[in-house]
């Protein structure tokens, strides 16, 4: 389950019934509401492209406040960007 805050005022908050899927292999990786294709990966570094999901939306018939209603519905989306994981003795950056 996912707990999505709604970030608007008198939005309503959701559980999201999300599977729990985790895959790591040799150029992709799932882990959960993300992914990524791996551009460089050895021992301690990895770089990869990633798209991450975005739980939270927003549906103006769900709240009580006049102006609230007033706005667009949002549904939920997709963000993409880059991961850069360092591993050592130490631990993770």
């Amino acid at each position: 389950m996912i707990y999505a805050e709604s970030p608007y005022r008198g939005g309503q908050d959701r559980y999201l019934p999300v599977p729990v899927i985790n895959y790591e292999g040799e150029n992709f990786w799932f882990r959960s509401l993300q992914g990524g294709y791996y551009l460089w990966k050895d021992s301690q570094n990895q770089l990869s492209l990633t798209v991450l999901g975005s739980p939270q939306e927003y549906k103006p018939s769900d709240n009580d406040l006049g102006d609230m209603k007033g706005l667009d519905k949002r549904r939920m989306t997709l963000m993409a960007g880059a991961t850069y994981r360092h591993t050592a003795d130490w631990g993770t950056r």
